[in-house]
Formats: C-alpha cells, sequence, structure tokens
C-alpha cells in the first residue's frame, strides 16, 4: 500500500494536536463560536426564513450585525459615567502642583 505525500505532514500535525495547548485554545475557540450562534438564536436567527443564496447571504450579514450591536450596547454600559467633552482645560489648581 502506497502512502500518501502529505503522511509525514500528517503524522507532525497529529503529534502537535495531542499536546496541552492545543487542547486549551480548542475549547477557547469552541467556547467563542459556539457562544455567537447560541446569542444568534436567542435573538431569533436560527433559521434563515428566506430562499436563494443572496437572500440568505443578507440574512446572516442582518444577524451578524444584530449581534455585534448587541455586543457594542453591553460594553458602552459597562462605562461609567459621560465622557470628558474634547479640548477641556484642566482645573486650575492642577496647573499650580
Amino acid at each position: 500500500m502506497a502512502l500518501s505525500i502529505y503522511h509525514s505532514l500528517h503524522l507532525e500535525v497529529k503529534e502537535r494536536n495531542e499536546g496541552e495547548a492545543y487542547e486549551t485554545e480548542m475549547f477557547r475557540r469552541k467556547t467563542i463560536a459556539e457562544g455567537v450562534f447560541a446569542s444568534q438564536d436567542r435573538l431569533g436567527w436560527s433559521r434563515s426564513r428566506l430562499r436563494g443564496l443572496w437572500k440568505v447571504d443578507c440574512e446572516g450579514y442582518i444577524s451578524s450585525l444584530a449581534h455585534n450591536l448587541k455586543k457594542a450596547v453591553r460594553q458602552l454600559g459597562n462605562l461609567t459615567g459621560p465622557p470628558d467633552p474634547a479640548g477641556t482645560p484642566p482645573p486650575v489648581a492642577a496647573m499650580a502642583g
């Protein structure tokens, strides 16, 4: 039986993927990707309601936009207080010290 020209590469990759770093990275990637899909399911994007590749692509873009807006609103809610207006001079007491 002849071996593939990629057999040695396959063995190297198999050996590398048995390490602890690989397991940690795969767990991290899995939780991120699955979290996005779960979030989109909760937003009502579990199934496509349209037919045709172009329409389904558009629906996917809208789904991604909804997910990213949800993340942006969550991050903006973590800010404490309003931002300082641009160009506001420092107080006089701070300049004297």
